[in-house]
This record gives structure tokens, C-alpha cells and sequence, in this order.
């Protein structure tokens, strides 16, 4: 049973994530109004979410939890250390979770583990039906060998190509704003995320779709070309996306 992964908004301003099975719908992250959201639903042509994901607490990723799962009635998987940095989403609807230990929505087993963001407990997901295997890693200023061994194996994934190290360097951010994006509990370069789909390539991954881009430290075509060269010299077929930040983009 395939996995398939698409995104409804990604960036600053806003980010949702979906993993879709022939039979599940799962959202990772909503920090977009619902609005949007929904519309966004419509225009993927997927059915209703039958669950929701926190990665962490900040609000580009949090504003629009409570609103979705009340209107849908869906439970809303986390921390208890994200939920208590966000604990306006209501609690009857909260299951927590803890990092390396599996749980299941429906016919969708996920795991998820630690990353390095400036949040409590910030954590990624790994999904695997019987026969797939996708992962979403953002927001995380470094990345692990420990990390790679979760996600190693994805045919999909949705990872975080934040910036270019010289537009940030170079742009209007005051000097502590860089220092936290380049660091080791901010965000991932373009640099970085092109190494590490290399490595992924490597290991079997074919379709990659770059997310989270910042609207003003990183252009597409920027954070396109650098893992397309490094997805090229690896010499193998791939799909290669870029999410957009206020519209739906897919893998397909």
C-alpha cells in the first residue's frame, strides 16, 4: 500500500503537511487558518483527515490546530512537552506521544523521533504501511546519523530546505536572527538538505519534495538547484518538488 506525501502550505507564515494511504489521511502540522486549509483539501481531492500531528509548538505550525480538530473531531498526536508550550488546542482531543516508541492511525504504523529546534521535545515522523515507507523531517538546525537510520529507506520524503547560507548571511535579518537560523536548533540550509537527499538517494529514496523555504533567505530555484545537483552527481532517477508557501504542490 503506497504512501503519498503533499503539502497544503509551507514557510513561515504557515505550514500543513499530508500523508495519504489508500485509507488515511494524516495531517503533520496546521498553522494556517482553516480557510486555507481547506481549501487546500478540496484541491488535492482528499478526503477528510483522520488524524493530526504536532512536529512542535511553534504557531506556523499550531494556529489552526484547534479549529481543524474540532470541526473534524480528530484526534491530535504530540509531546506532552509541545502541548504544554501550546496547550490552547483543546485537551479531550490530545494523545500523547514519545519519541522512538511506534504508535498507529488506522492502517498507518508512524514513528517519531528527535530533531534540534529551539522548542521543547521538537520531533519528525517516519510512516510505513506493509509495503511503504515515507518521512517528514523540518525545523531542525542539525541533522544526525541517528536521524538519517529513521528516515534511510523513505521512497518519499518531506524535507526542509530553509535557506541559502548567503542571502541569509547577506540579507536584512538582525545579526541574533541569523545566529538562531544557522544554528544548531534552527533550520536546515540548502547546503544541508542537498547532502543529506544525496545520502537518501543512496538508500533507495526516489521522490523528494523541499519544504519550509524561507521567504526571505532562499528562493526556489535556489533551493531546487542545489539538491538537484547533488540528486544528479548521485546518478539515479528521482522526482524532485518544491513546495510552495499558500498553495497545494504534490510528488505526483
Amino acid at each position: 500500500m503506497s504512501l503519498n506525501l503533499a503539502t497544503i502550505a509551507s514557510g513561515s507564515s504557515g505550514n500543513a503537511n499530508l500523508i495519504i494511504s489508500e485509507n488515511t489521511v494524516i495531517i503533520s502540522d496546521c498553522g494556517i487558518s482553516g480557510k486555507k486549509f481547506f481549501s487546500g483539501l478540496d484541491s488535492l481531492g482528499t478526503k477528510a483527515p483522520d488524524a493530526l500531528l504536532l512536529t512542535h509548538s511553534h504557531t506556523d505550525h499550531t494556529k489552526g490546530v484547534p479549529l481543524i480538530c474540532k470541526k473534524l473531531n480528530i484526534p491530535v498526536f504530540t509531546t506532552r512537552e509541545t502541548y504544554s508550550e501550546c496547550s490552547f488546542i483543546p485537551g479531550e482531543y490530545v494523545n500523547f506521544i514519545t519519541p522512538g516508541e511506534e504508535f498507529s492511525v488506522s492502517d498507518v504504523k508512524i514513528l517519531p523521533f528527535s530533531v534540534s529546534h529551539d522548542t521543547k521535545k521538537p520531533v519528525a515522523y517516519t510512516f510505513h504501511t506493509e509495503s511503504d515507507k515515507a518521512s517528514v523531517i523540518t525545523d531542525t538546525g542539525i541533522f544526525t546519523e541517528e536521524m538519517f537510520d529513521y528516515i534511510k529507506g523513505s521512497k518519499s520524503v518531506i524535507i526542509e530546505s530553509n535557506h541559502d547560507e548567503k542571502m541569509l548571511m547577506e540579507g536584512p535579518y538582525p545579526y541574533f536572527l541569523k545566529k538562531r537560523i544557522a544554528g544548531n536548533k534552527g533550520h536546515m540550509s540548502n547546503s544541508l538538505c542537498a547532502s543529506v537527499c544525496r545520502a537518501l538517494a543512496e538508500s533507495g529514496t526516489k521522490n523528494f519534495l523541499l519544504a519550509h523555504l524561507s521567504e526571505h533567505n532562499n528562493t526556489e530555484e535556489l533551493a531546487r538547484e542545489c539538491t538537484k545537483t547533488a540528486l544528479d552527481e548521485a546518478g539515479i532517477d528521482y522526482v524532485l518538488r518544491v513546495a510552495k508557501k499558500d498553495a497545494p504542490q504534490t510528488l505526483e
